[in-house]
């Protein structure tokens, strides 16, 4: 929920001891959009830091998107696992529409085969 996205804690706030997996949608990645072309109603989000990440970033730009490019890799503190920690890139997809992407899938579907797989083994 809105709420939820943002309750954004510090990175490292908690740490998993499991792999993690970042997911990135391209289109709320790549979300810098011009100041003069944002609504009355998103402007006022970006003035009043209404959500932590969408922002005036200079140039006469926003930032509109979940989290940029740039933090994802900062989630590693999120896990004591380190060899475990992946970044994954989906193109073409906003953050509806991710779970539709063909990679999102094959990662996300083959880990868990392979979570199956060694389970019936034990």
């Amino acid at each position: 929920s809105w709420v939820c996205e943002n309750d954004t804690m510090d990175v490292g706030y908690y740490s998993f001891s499991c792999p993690l997996l970042a997911f990135s949608a391209e289109a709320s990645v790549e979300a810098t959009i011009p100041l003069k072309n944002l609504s009355p109603e998103v402007r006022r989000i970006v003035d009043f830091g209404g959500k932590v990440f969408n922002k005036d970033i200079g140039g006469g730009n926003a930032f509109m998107g979940h989290f940029p490019r740039e933090t994802f890799h900062d989630w590693s503190a999120w896990t004591e696992n380190k060899g475990g920690f992946q970044v994954i890139e989906c193109e073409n997809c906003t953050h509806m529409t991710i779970k539709a992407s063909r990679k999102f899938k094959d990662k996300v579907y083959g880990t868990l085969t392979d979570l199956v797989a060694l389970w019936s083994r034990t």
